[in-house]
């Protein structure tokens, strides 16, 4: 048991962070090939996908009156947030070489706000080891890959309180939320499983994601295909491409 993160605990200050940075500067950083992302499921998965949830905004003064309106209020002096003699400052963890853009733009944009970013690139292994499962990070970028359309994979790992443990799980958020566990739950349990019948449960574990801003959630990646079309027996498709067992080339 940790109790609420100083910081992190209150969800004003969660979505402020969220719309103090601008995700289309680090879009443009990694090539301009991705796109927004809202919660956990992602637009090819498209029966499940909310695609009426829009991610929030950069909108720094929106952000700078959540701060205000919890309780942060601004140094002059310094220039940055203060709180009951607490300075509004966090570390993130990142893997050096991979996310040193994104990173630095997150932090130069949260300063403009008055939020100290105090910015830590390792090597992946000794993140993950040292402060990531062991729970001592405040904050860390992550990628995770979707192995597998499938919409309730990746939001089990992340968000399930049962997978908050200190053994390798992946809410390392510690987000403990009963009404998500129940529509996870509910979601791999509709009689027939159909597509159709297990959307709307998704809508509802969206909308609580999104509303609880559990994660800052930037991009999801576009990768571009380009194959000869002389290549015979591969077919592409949104969610990747197949696995390619035998395949020839035309003459």
């Amino acid at each position: 048991e940790q109790g609420e993160h100083p910081i992190f605990g209150d969800v004003r200050v969660r979505q402020a962070m969220i719309m103090g940075w601008s995700k289309d500067d680090a879009i443009t950083l990694t090539g301009g090939t991705g796109r927004r992302l809202a919660t956990t499921i992602p637009s090819a998965v498209t029966w499940a996908h909310d695609e009426s949830l829009e991610p929030y905004p950069y909108d720094p003064d929106a952000a700078a009156a959540l701060l205000d309106e919890a309780g942060w209020i601004m140094n002059e002096s310094t220039g940055i947030r203060e709180k009951d003699g607490m300075r509004l400052e966090f570390q993130l963890d990142y893997q050096a070489g991979r996310f040193d853009d994104i990173a630095a733009v997150a932090a130069d944009q949260l300063s403009r706000i008055g939020v100290q970013v105090n910015l830590n690139a390792g090597e992946l292994g000794s993140i993950v080891s040292q402060r990531v499962f062991p729970q001592v990070h405040d904050a860390w970028i992550i990628a995770p890959a979707w192995s597998t359309p499938n919409p309730q994979v990746l939001t089990q790992a992340l968000l399930h309180s049962s997978q908050d443990t200190l053994v390798g799980t992946l809410n390392t958020a510690s987000y403990h939320n009963p009404e998500l566990d129940q529509l996870l739950a509910e979601a791999v349990t509709v009689p027939g499983c159909a597509p159709e019948d297990r959307a709307e449960i998704y809508y509802d574990i969206q909308d609580i994601i999104h509303n609880d801003a559990v994660y800052d959630f930037v991009l999801e990646d576009s990768r571009i295909l380009v194959t000869s079309a002389r290549l015979q027996n591969f077919t592409a498709y949104s969610w990747g491409d197949n696995p390619v067992v035998e395949w020839t080339l035309d003459n």
